[in-house]
């Protein structure tokens, strides 16, 4: 191992030799897979980053610079052919000048300084140092803020063109010397540094609220791509965005300064930047492509379900999103019932939760399952042993009754005399009564597998009205299609009132039938994709709101990357998860004016509440006919009471163990916590989950080729490049055309300006990717 790599190693996260080198944790973007492949090369360190990351990303990220990674020599030069700095081919020159990077208040952040040849670095001040200090500078900016050059000019800029003081547009140039160019007319210019493909999102959040924001690119491929990705960044933040990338008279790769330098003048810049018209793409419709949605949060989880969930995930290997979904869907078989959010006047929600998770097989789903249930069942088994006496007492009085019953009615049938017979059957319907009245105990069911809709209803009758129904299979959904009904009829009814504490009604053959009020039904299922893509052939499932109750996860499987050795749950954290959930079963319910089982009533607080009202005002017009959630609009419009729900568990979960946790509303921070997780988890998921039910073949290639285009950064693109890099997937080039079309109608690319061939043959049709493809992700 040489010196750099050792260094760069060093530097690193969960370090692992592999035969050719060493993969750990990539810093430059959130990673739980070791990305990252470092080797020893024959002037330095090898990088490579699997998820597209570029070395010189990861570099800065633990504190060194590009050129750190490669060997000098005897002489002091670095290695023929390679860079000495981020850019430029030569070691550090003379500096010519020095940017300074402040924050609101005018204190200095960082520098950027750029040598004779055009390299360029960054450094910033050693805390307490004097500068009289040799260096009295830390060349690193990891963990310093990433501001926009010239920022008080910027916040000052954005303030006025709020308030209407400001007719001019903000400018976004490539570089600081361009920016410092149009500053000497008194335009407001703003850049980042690192220059292309360096602008971040938090960048373009201090242009949060500005009018008009104009992007002057270098007259290159790279710039045109940063131009890109910079309105990327502003979409929903700024009014209106224009790209000037065609200023005239400056060469090939040319910039604002060239213009000037050429004879350009600030009327003819902002004459040029008021016609270029307002540029930009619609937000993309989401496919069903689950490479992208996020893991679950499990941060935002109290700490002991926390902790269970990471460690289950890692034992088994699979996304968060299983074992966390599962989890907290145990948390409301817990809980169902027993509890019920007054939200506002007539507004209550009941705590139990529908939640289906989709997973191809060979993801361990089962053990997960049997991690997360493995509580309820044991107390299951434990108040079995404990009921064991007085269930046997109570059929002992019962079976007595019942032969004392069935001698008065032989007795009544012999007797001799009318009076006899009358006296008889008067006693015979005493005993009868009292038999009916007597106690037929059983010991608690909390958990079903495939049920049918008619044992369905019995186990609600058995079990205080609730029941959870918890399988690793699709069964369930196939029951509820009608896999045992005579002419094969969606049956479903009792799980659509289950959901909402609704009556339900449960027929018993040779007896009156028995209702069901504050029905409780918790759902926990484990699915293969196939089965949840399968449930559009059952329309009725859609039509009448089944799928609408539901909380999805279809997450990206892990098979093909998983550490063969990663470590068990440790005991602690089994035992806590255990604990803690037994105490969530010892709550009990309260009871209703006729002495009957019903639930503890939980408020929400009036800060809780009104931020459950901005969410709903927030997701209100994403519902309509122009939003983004229209074509889901049932099951958004059931988010409300899901966050309702989430925050009610979380709240409970809290304070598992305290006596009646019901009597302490629910906190904002609760409730913001809860809304969190339906805007990071819960939305993403269930949009890519309702396109899977909706998608078919074509669907399927578009998810392909929008992860082809995630994985590589790909900003344009051919038919011929695409087919080139996945054409194991289809046999022609032309059969890639529908799922262009369809990404195409789902606003993800659209055609692009046709190339002239030059090589005697048409050119393949080429089309520019829409940039929010790769909005939130490494690079």
């Amino acid at each position: 191992m040489n010196a750099t790599t050792a260094e760069v190693l060093r530097r690193l996260r969960d370090v692992r030799p592999d035969g050719t080198g060493w993969n750990a944790k990539c810093p430059a973007h959130d990673d739980n897979r070791n990305s990252l492949h470092v080797a020893d090369g024959a002037n330095g360190t090898l990088l490579h980053c699997h998820a597209g990351c570029g070395a010189r990303d990861v570099v800065e990220k633990v504190g060194l610079r590009y050129s750190d990674l490669y060997v000098k020599g005897a002489d002091g030069a670095f290695p023929t052919g390679r860079r000495g700095d981020a850019k430029g081919s030569r070691p550090w020159g003379a500096v010519v000048a020095t940017y300074e990077y402040r924050d609101e208040n005018g204190t200095l952040l960082f520098q950027v300084q750029r040598d004779e040849h055009k390299n360029f670095r960054q450094r910033r001040p050693r805390p307490g140092a004097d500068p009289a200090d040799a260096d009295p500078w830390i060349h690193s900016v990891e963990g310093v803020r990433k501001i926009p050059y010239r920022l008080t000019e910027v916040v000052a800029a954005v303030g006025l063109q709020k308030a209407g003081k400001y007719p001019l547009p903000i400018f976004v140039t490539e570089g600081e010397k361009d920016a410092d160019a149009l500053a000497k007319l008194d335009l407001v210019a703003t850049t980042n540094a690192g220059g292309a493909g360096k602008w971040t999102d938090e960048h373009a959040a201090f242009l949060q609220g500005a009018c008009e924001v104009v992007v002057i690119p270098d007259a290159d491929e790279p710039g045109r791509r940063h131009a890109r990705r910079v309105v990327a960044s502003l979409r929903g933040k700024v009014a209106m965005v224009r790209v000037l990338d065609d200023l005239p008279g400056i060469p090939p790769k040319g910039d604002v300064s060239d213009f000037l330098a050429a004879g350009g003048t600030k009327a003819a810049l902002l004459e040029l930047a008021r016609e270029a018209p307002p540029w930009g793409w619609p937000a993309p419709t989401p496919l069903s492509d689950a490479s992208d949605v996020p893991d679950f949060p499990t941060h935002r989880l109290p700490t002991w379900l926390r902790d269970f969930v990471d460690a289950a995930a890692t034992e088994t290997q699979t996304p968060r999103a299983l074992s966390g979904l599962i989890a907290l869907a145990s948390v409301a078989a817990a809980l169902a019932r027993k509890v019920s959010v007054h939200v506002r006047d007539n507004w209550c929600e009941p705590v139990n939760l529908y939640a289906v998770v989709a997973l191809p097989s060979a993801n361990l789903k089962t053990p997960v399952f049997k991690m997360a249930l493995s509580p309820l069942e044991s107390w299951e088994r434990d108040r079995a042993v404990a009921m064991r006496p007085g269930i046997a007492d109570a059929e002992n009085k019962r079976a007595n009754a019942k032969a004392r019953l069935d001698a008065l009615r032989r007795k009544a049938a012999k007797a001799e005399s009318e009076v006899d017979r009358r006296d008889l059957l008067a006693e015979t319907e005493k005993v009868a009564r009292e038999l009916d009245a007597m106690p037929s105990p059983r010991a608690p069911q909390l958990i079903a597998g495939d049920v049918t809709e008619e044992s369905l209803g019995r186990l609600l009758v058995e079990n205080y009205g609730r029941i959870a129904v918890m399988s690793d299979e699709g069964g369930v959904f196939k029951n509820m299609a009608g896999r045992y009904v005579k002419d094969g009829a969606p049956i479903f009814e009792a799980y659509k009132h289950g959901h909402n504490a609704g009556t339900i009604r449960v027929n018993r053959v040779g007896r009156e039938p028995v209702f069901v009020p504050n029905a409780s039904i918790t759902l926990g299922l484990m699915v293969q994709p196939s089965v949840l893509s399968a449930l559009r052939n059952t329309p009725e499932f859609r039509g009448e709101g089944l799928l609408a109750r539901f909380i999805y996860a279809v997450p990206r499987s892990a098979v093909g990357e998983r550490d063969v050795r990663a470590a068990a749950c440790p005991a602690h954290v089994a035992g806590e998860y255990r604990d803690r959930m037994r105490r969530l079963l010892e709550f009990d319910f309260t009871t209703d004016a006729t002495g009957a089982p019903a639930p503890n009533v939980l408020e929400l607080g009036a800060d809780a509440r009104e931020r459950l009202f901005g969410f709903m005002a927030e997701i209100e017009p994403r519902l309509g006919p122009a939003g983004d959630l229209a074509h889901v609009a049932d099951w958004a419009g059931k988010l409300r009471g899901q966050a309702v729900r989430i925050a009610a568990l979380l709240h409970l979960a809290e304070r598992a163990g305290r006596p009646e946790p019901w009597r302490e509303p629910i906190a904002s921070t609760t409730t913001e916590t809860a809304l969190a997780i339906v805007r990071e988890f819960v939305i993403p998921h269930g949009l890519a989950a309702f396109a899977m039910m909706g998608g078919g073949p074509e669907a399927e290639r578009a998810e392909h080729v929008l992860a082809w285009i995630r994985r590589n950064r790909v900003e344009d693109f051919t038919r011929r490049e695409l087919h080139r890099h996945l054409r194991r997937q289809v046999e022609k080039p032309e059969d890639w055309d529908d799922a262009l079309a369809l990404l195409a109608e789902n606003d993800w690319i659209r055609p692009a300006e046709q190339a002239e061939s030059t090589r005697g043959r048409p050119e393949s049709a080429r089309f520019d990717v829409n940039p929010a493809a790769h909005e939130g992700r490494p690079g």
